[in-house]
């Protein structure tokens, strides 16, 4: 599945930064409930942006804290090497890894996730990780996709997700995090034909179906029927917000 995920991705890099409006939209929202808890004039020294594809909540992150170090992680090789020409610059350092591996980094003051998590493997493993990179008294910052997010697609042409509410019974049964703040928001592209709509997912590299005897979002051969109603292919997207505390 790992290999999979990688391979959509870096396919995806030549037009990622051109189709990711909603992951944008999702990123600038989870910087602005992350700032009610975490005061920028504060020392944040060490940040890890997980999952940060071509780099732009990388950036977002080098702009908007003071920090002394800053590193991305991400799976896709080619995704990295674009976010590399972004941010020429020794505060930042780009690894590539998956949430299926123990992080090398310690001691981290931040660690902020947009539209990546539902990619892991384990939640729960994923979020042990991360609590054991932390400093104390740090956070986890992380926006991820929930129940209703692609709605208008039928449910054997997309990825399960999870209700917002789950996921935070994850948070507070299984994790060692304290819980301090989830929203819920809702973003919706409009597109005039079940093409672009399933182009758009295509061409941010979600185009891959974790059911292994699924085929991918993008295949020609589903347009015609991958949507519920004839003639509506906006495309959904719930996101859960949610700010943790070690």
């Amino acid at each position: 599945m790992e290999d999979r995920i990688k391979m959509c991705f870096n396919q995806s890099s030549a037009t990622y930064d051109t189709a990711c409006t909603i992951q944008q939209f999702s990123n600038m929202a989870l910087l602005k409930i992350l700032l009610h808890y975490v005061d920028i004039n504060e020392p944040i020294h060490k940040i890890v942006d997980l999952g940060c594809g071509t780099g732009n909540s990388t950036q977002l992150l080098l702009e908007t804290f003071k920090c002394q170090e800053l590193y991305g992680i991400d799976i896709a090789e080619q995704l990295l090497k674009i976010a590399e020409t972004k941010l020429k610059t020794s505060a930042v350092k780009f690894i590539r890894s998956s949430f299926n591996h123990p992080l090398t980094l310690t001691s981290l003051d931040l660690a902020y996730a947009n539209m990546s998590l539902h990619w892991a493997t384990s939640l729960e493993n994923t979020l042990k990780v991360i609590h054991k990179a932390l400093k104390e008294r740090s956070f986890f910052s992380f926006s991820i996709p929930v129940l209703g997010t692609f709605n208008e697609i039928k449910s054997k042409h997309k990825n399960i997700f999870f209700p917002r509410e789950t996921i935070e019974s994850i948070i507070q049964q299984q994790s060692e995090f304290s819980l301090i703040s989830t929203q819920k928001k809702t973003f919706i592209d409009k597109f005039s034909s079940p093409y672009q709509a399933l182009k758009s997912i295509k061409n941010v590299g979600a185009n891959i179906l974790s059911q292994q005897q699924k085929k991918g979002l993008a295949n020609k051969n589903l347009y015609a029927n991958i949507f519920k109603e004839k003639d509506v292919f906006d495309l959904t997207y719930q996101v859960g917000f949610f700010i943790l505390k070690k």
